[in-house]
């Protein structure tokens, strides 16, 4: 008999082991999950500007932060008739998100809790890799290593960061749902307790069903390899926990029957569910005392598989709203997942999501992400399948083996599955254990190599940005997307919008940029890009396709959604690649005579759509009114991609020539390489290199961006005033609309003495922004510099004779009045601006300055305190107000 079976102080030292190695792998999995949260902070940006449907989709989160009702019928997205928010979007991310930060952190913005929520909320996945790896790999250090390479791995983050996507809360739910259903796989489990477990699995599916509608995807994926495992297992045991899936249907279909967004998919006749209920039905029929063989079973159980998808042919409705998946993935299949250069061979459908994360992935893409993952993986799996894996049923190996190849497959027709297939390579990867801890042979070699994986990845990992930044261009064109626009362009088209259109006319642009427009600019919008809707696709076919029909045309769909401006980019005409919207309307030739060859080259010749603003790669078109007549534009700042001489084309050709359009992208960059370059320099001080760079700019385009704008700023840093001066003109010129330039020259001529023209350069800048209150400072600066301050007073009521009513008019001369102590002067100019402005907090200000000065501290405290409510980074002032605090006191 063994004694120490019985032995009090060997059952307590086993206990105290079992609580320190407890202990440890909790402090080991709280520092993986700490690391991988802050791989995604420290990689995520400021999170103050999400890309297409990730913008719509936080406009929605940012409403509930603020306490706002989600409209039934949002009518600011697909004007004019509106989205019905409930049937398209899952709105349980931004629920929570939204009204975690308004109930508990509100202090916090709410884009950096955003960021911090999705980082740390996501890095939970990293405990479900551990305890699954620890399940299937039945031990602990298995988990452990699956959960390193997890925590480190690229594919676990770089979809995540700069992001706003249902994923990063979903997949935490889909792999809790995954290990307890893997769990009622044990023989040894009670039949409450099988129960429990399928049901909380059915609730974690359900979590994930109605955050992310790629769940619904996972889930079939998991349902065909129970269809395997059933016709494959015999024991009793294993069958009854599909006697017992009813537990696990249960909370699946409640959702599939109340929650809007799958339930008007028709999500309870989607093949899980009905295979599902088939495989319960069955196994509830089936006799114990009598179980079928494995022949029986494989024809009892596929037997409903064609008679499912000939049964759903007959119900169109299901198909029409899951169509663009099912084409997409029979397309890849017949293309060998090469996009065909054709766009007729594809279906729109199918056109409008195999680009982005649903196109396949490319050999730069496997190298970067997969490649030593997958090697690691490969090595664990095979080394862990026996001999006898084939004869003798191993439900932990036939259900990694299953989830790796059904994985792999799908990974290389749509590279967004790629976060599925890392999650299971991670736990192969844990598999590796077995074969160190064991010894066998080679295992020195597997230890070596593990070792180095984890340092490759690492470094990889702690490198990303440098990384991903040398490879971006690659990378792009493997996932068949487009790198955003250069320099300040949107903050450019924003600024303007925000300025010189009305919060409630709609416009029309491209099916990303539209939704980026909503949230944050705040204008209702004709098309939207969240295409799981057909109604959605139609509208997005129909109103991109008009652009390259004639103006007639055009103007119907314009009229019939109701557009103010259209917003048209440079890539509608130049870009002819398979991600083009040339490609997805199926417009690869372009007439001249369409919308979009006119808007590109020929603006002056529409009729009915007049051109307002320019960058270097938008156009803002006002759609006029039947009897409206064109006023002739303003001068625009130079952009390559509208120069009409540089693509030649030949006036008999009925078509747009494409032929040149890859030499001006050509020079087009080499431009902009050389201008980011300059920049760099710029931001080190060192002018010399950027005078050449910016030079070298100018070789190429005497226009281009700011390039003289920056020459002139790079002189008059080295005291070279007159070539300095030169490059500001030059700028004037070239971009009328950059008050920088004027800024910078009115500095210059002010350090000449030259104080005529500076007041007059400053006076034109003036009247082309009246709002912009950096110029009427200098203005002042001028005469209080010169201790002339009736002067400027003088000027300054010039100004209020000839412009129309503004704050700043009022404000500055104000200050000076106050300069020269006339306090009652000073007042009535600060009422004035008040009367005009009540909520610019430089007036209240400029009043807490005048009452201080006259010794009136409690109206000072009062206005320097409104002043802070309108704006409350305003550090100086916050410094002062705890001073007068203290004086009152």
């Amino acid at each position: 008999m063994n004694k120490s079976k019985h032995c009090p102080k060997c059952s307590a030292s086993k206990a105290k082991r079992h609580i320190l190695v407890t202990t440890v792998y909790i402090c080991l999995l709280v520092i993986l999950v700490g690391l991988n949260s802050f791989i995604k902070i420290s990689n995520f940006g400021d999170g103050k500007l999400y890309y297409s449907d990730a913008a719509l989709r936080f406009r929605y989160a940012e409403m509930y932060s603020q306490g706002k009702k989600i409209p039934v019928v949002d009518k600011q997205v697909l004007y004019p008739e509106g989205l019905l928010v409930r049937t398209l979007i899952h709105l349980t991310m931004d629920w929570v998100i939204g009204n975690s930060h308004r109930l508990f952190l509100p202090k916090i913005p709410f884009t950096d809790y955003v960021k911090y929520f999705v980082s740390i909320f996501s890095s939970l996945s990293v405990l479900l890799v551990f305890l699954l790896g620890t399940a299937i790999g039945k031990s602990k250090a298995s988990g452990l290593i699956a959960a390193l390479f997890y925590t480190i791995g690229i594919p676990s983050f770089w979809r995540i960061i700069g992001n706003y996507l249902r994923e990063a809360f979903a997949l935490p739910f889909i792999f809790t749902a995954l290990y307890l259903f893997t769990q009622t796989a044990k023989n040894k489990i009670k039949i409450g307790q099988r129960n429990l477990l399928l049901f909380l699995a059915g609730v974690g599916f359900a979590m994930a069903l109605i955050t992310w509608h790629l769940s619904q995807f996972f889930l079939t994926v998991l349902v065909t390899f129970l269809i395997f495992y059933f016709i494959l297992n015999n024991e009793p045991v294993k069958i009854q926990t599909f006697k017992n899936l009813g537990f696990f249907l249960l909370p699946i279909f409640l959702v599939g029957l109340i929650w809007q967004p799958i339930s008007s998919k028709y999500f309870l006749l989607s093949f899980p569910v009905i295979i599902t209920i088939w495989l319960w039905l069955v196994a509830l029929l089936a006799k114990e005392k009598n179980q079928k063989t494995i022949t029986k079973r494989a024809i009892l159980v596929l037997s409903l598989i064609p008679i499912y998808f000939i049964g759903m042919r007959i119900f169109p409705k299901y198909f029409a709203e899951y169509g663009h998946v099912f084409e997409t993935i029979l397309a890849k299949i017949i293309h060998f997942g090469k996009k065909p250069a054709n766009p007729a061979d594809l279906s729109f459908d199918a056109r409008s999501i195999w680009m982005g994360p649903f196109a396949s992935p490319g050999p730069i893409s496997i190298i970067f992400s997969m490649l030593v993952p997958f090697i690691l993986a490969i090595i664990g799996w095979v080394g862990s399948l026996t001999r006898d894996f084939f004869k003798q049923f191993d439900y932990n190996r036939l259900f990694l083996s299953y989830f790796i190849i059904a994985f792999t497959i799908l990974y290389l027709l749509v590279i967004r599955l790629e976060v599925f297939l890392f999650f299971f390579l991670t736990l192969a990867i844990g598999f590796n254990r077995n074969l160190i801890w064991g010894k066998k042979k080679g295992w020195r070699l597997v230890l070596i190599l593990l070792i180095g994986g984890f340092f490759i990845e690492s470094y990889k990992t702690f490198n990303y940005q440098k990384l991903f930044d040398r490879y971006y261009l690659r990378l792009a064109k493997e996932w068949l997307t487009k790198p955003t626009a250069y320099g300040s362009d949107w903050e450019n088209l924003t600024t303007w919008l925000k300025e010189n259109t009305n919060p409630a006319e709609p416009i029309l642009a491209d099916v990303d940029i539209s939704a980026m427009l909503l949230t944050y600019v705040g204008r209702p919008i004709i098309i939207e890009p969240i295409y799981e809707n057909v109604i959605t696709r139609r509208r997005a076919q129909e109103c991109l396709k008009a652009f390259f029909q004639c103006e007639a045309d055009f103007l119907k769909i314009i009229r019939k959604y109701q557009a103010s401006y259209v917003i048209y980019q440079q890539d509608f005409l130049l870009d002819n690649s398979k991600e083009s919207n040339r490609y997805l309307t199926d417009n690869m030739q372009v007439k001249k005579s369409s919308v979009a060859y006119l808007m590109h080259f020929q603006p002056e010749s529409l009729k009915y759509f007049a051109l307002q603003h320019q960058t270097n790669t938008f156009r803002v078109y006002k759609v006029l009114g039947e009897n409206e007549k064109k006023s002739l534009p303003p001068k625009f700042p130079y952009s390559p991609y509208f120069d009409p001489i540089l693509f030649n084309q030949n006036p008999k050709n009925e078509y747009f020539d494409d032929s040149f359009t890859p030499k001006v992208e050509s020079l087009i960059f080499q431009a902009v390489y050389q201008y980011n370059r300059a920049i760099h320099s710029l931001q080190k001080n060192d002018y010399p290199n950027a005078i050449n760079q910016l030079e070298s700019v100018i070789k190429i385009f005497p226009e281009f961006e700011r390039t003289n704008y920056y020459l002139g700023l790079c002189y008059q840093k080295l005291a070279y005033y007159p070539q300095a001066l030169f490059y500001f003109d030059q700028a004037i010129n070239s971009q009328p609309q950059d008050l920088d330039s004027y800024l910078a020259k009115a500095t210059i001529l002010d350090i000449q003495g030259n104080l005529p023209e500076a007041v007059a350069t400053l006076i034109s800048a003036i009247k082309i922004n009246p709002q912009r209150n950096d110029l009427y400072s200098m203005l002042g600066h001028l005469y209080i510099k010169r201790n002339r301050i009736a002067d400027g007073i003088k000027q300054f009521h010039l100004l209020q004779d000839s412009l129309p009513p503004s704050s700043p008019l009022h404000l500055y001369p104000g200050y000076l009045y106050a300069y020269q102590n006339d306090l009652t002067n000073a007042e009535i100019e600060f009422q004035k601006a008040l009367a005009i402005d009540s909520i610019n907090p430089c007036v209240y200000e400029a009043f807490g300055s005048l009452y201080l000065q006259q010794g009136k501290l409690e109206k000072a405290i009062s206005n320097f305190e409104k002043s802070l409510k309108l704006n409350p980074d305003q550090s100086k002032i916050k410094s002062l107000l705890l001073e007068l605090r203290k004086q009152k006191t």
